[in-house]
């Protein structure tokens, strides 16, 4: 019983030291473009992937567009890079 309370008790210490963690601020990522609309064909999936490097100077954006049945693609980059 003794020893089960020392577990018990190093348990509780490890599970509260670990709780603290750090604050990371986030911040709100702003683009000043408009999406393409029109395609030479027809798109059926659309998927977005945001990179941000560091959100002050460098952030990437890519859409990739796409017809599932005839496995046509475009993918459209745009790189932001504030100075």
């Amino acid at each position: 019983m003794r020893s089960f309370s020392f577990v018990f008790l190093i348990l509780c210490f490890l599970i509260s030291g670990c709780s603290g963690g750090t604050h990371i601020e986030s911040k709100p990522i702003l683009y000043d473009f408009t999406e393409p609309y029109r395609f030479p064909f027809e798109v059926n999936d659309v998927r977005t992937e945001i990179e941000v490097y560091n959100p002050d100077l460098f952030q990437q954006y890519v859409f990739h567009y796409k017809n599932k049945q005839t496995k046509q693609e475009i993918n459209y980059i745009l790189s932001k890079v504030n100075e």
